[in-house]
């Protein structure tokens, strides 16, 4: 590192001044009432803004607490299990009114005593690694931590001249935009899926490779079924009647039989995707029997008997990719369709739609959690075109999936090289100094 970068406290450089107290009855839900009020909610895990938990609010006006654009804020209270929040930093966004913030963040005003510093720098500086650390070994709590502002305040760094923490901020800046950019464009695609998951649903296609006429278009093509209208050639069945075989419940083994063995699926690796996920996935000493009796196959539909949320009773899951002979544990009921009469694709394409949903919903029970018991699961009902037209319906779906799993590995490149300049950059591992020079 170079003798220009000068060892610092963030007490050294800034001084922290807390949030206002409020009611329940000052806040509501950003609807364009009231002034802009920034919560816990409003931080990202590790660090950033969320939009999402913006709040207004109509209490009494504080205005020398208002916010300016680019205002530093850390968390001093965190409610989330691992302690993502708790320290976290927070640059104030361009809001059509200056915010007002809780008494659960600080703010970090500039001292002034070493110069200018950049925000933006320090920022992106207060979110990696070793910052996280010291923020969360300087909190304390059971159900809620609670930041200890002052212990915060002596996280040491090394803080570059201005000219390179603003290259530094730039570079960051931008890989931020172009992340921004990538998850939105997810988002968008994830909308137009639905839409046209929908369409795919409710008319399908014809035999010339088009949507058909709505029914209010053309009503002669649909008819009644017990989901509402739907194309004349389809026919509407509870799913009992599709399968090839009895439906099966998982596996349960003792705790002494885990850690080793066959991969065996659990709630948390069917609730991610419409595809079973075969990552983090524990697993079980198994029988030769039991995993032929309890094992999977690739087309096998998983569903969860109970679930903490509503929605998640008698969601399905599709086994695809099954990278090794697996199992399935004890929440989990398997079925096996005939494929002769409906492909598994359509089937959780249809099984992961609203009209899914509302069909289920009246099966399941909630007490402490949510669900369904196999029988239910095999009441559900499931759309069933012809298999040509099932065929082209994936087809379509299978097109748009694509382009959004090619994003999310856009994505996910993006953030996995903003992770690691940020620990060069700012960390002065790798210099921006060359930069500047071609700059001048």
């Amino acid at each position: 590192m170079s003798d220009s970068w000068t060892p610092v406290h963030l007490a050294d450089i800034f001084t922290p001044g807390r949030g206002i107290s409020y009611s329940a009855n000052d806040l509501k839900d950003a609807d364009g009432t009231g002034s802009p009020f920034i919560t816990i909610k409003n931080f990202n895990k590790g660090g950033g803004f969320n939009h999402k938990g913006l709040k207004t609010y109509s209490g009494p006006d504080f205005p020398m607490q208002r916010l300016e654009p680019e205002a530093l804020l850390i968390a001093n209270t965190d409610v989330t299990r691992d302690a993502e929040i708790i320290g976290a930093p927070l640059l104030v966004p361009a809001l059509d009114e200056r915010p007002l913030f809780s008494m659960d963040v600080n703010q970090l005003t500039p001292t002034g005593k070493l110069g200018y510093v950049d925000p933006r720098y320090i920022f992106f500086r207060l979110c990696i690694a070793d910052a996280r650390s010291h923020m969360q070994k300087v909190s304390a709590g059971s159900t809620v931590l609670h930041l200890n502002v002052k212990d915060a305040l002596k996280f040491r760094f090394d803080l570059p001249p201005v000219s390179e923490q603003a290259k530094i901020a730039q570079i960051l800046d931008t890989l931020d935009t172009q992340i921004q950019k990538t998850e939105a464009l997810i988002v968008k695609l994830e909308k137009i899926k639905e839409g046209l998951l929908h369409d795919l649903l409710t008319r399908g296609i014809d035999q010339n490779g088009q949507l058909r006429p709505t029914p209010e278009q053309a009503p002669e093509l649909y008819k009644e079924s017990a989901l509402g209208l739907i194309p004349k050639e389809w026919i509407c069945s509870e799913i009992e009647d599709l399968l090839d075989c009895p439906s099966r419940s998982g596996l349960y083994k003792p705790s002494t039989f885990h850690g080793r063995g066959a991969p065996m699926i659990q709630m948390g690796n069917i609730f991610s995707s419409e595809f079973v996920s075969f990552e983090k996935v524990g697993r079980v000493s198994v029988t030769p029997s039991e995993l032929e009796i309890f094992g999977l196959e690739n087309g096998d539909l998983l569903f969860a008997r109970r679930s903490l949320v509503l929605e998640g009773a008698g969601k399905a899951s599709l086994v695809k990719d099954l990278p090794e002979p697996s199992t399935f544990e004890s929440s989990i009921v398997r079925l096996r369709l005939r494929r002769n009469v409906i492909s598994p694709y359509f089937a959780i394409a249809f099984l992961q739609s609203h009209f899914s949903y509302s069909n289920r919903r009246k099966f399941i029970r909630q007490v402490a959690v949510s669900g369904v018991s196999s029988a239910d699961i095999r009441q559900f009902l499931c759309l069933v075109p012809p298999l040509g037209e099932q065929q082209k319906i994936t087809s379509c779906l299978g097109t748009s999936r694509s382009r959004i799993a090619s994003e999310r590995k856009t994505l996910a490149k993006l953030k996995k090289q903003k992770a690691g300049l940020m620990n060069d950059l700012l960390t002065g591992r790798v210099r921006v100094t060359p930069l500047l020079k071609d700059a001048v």
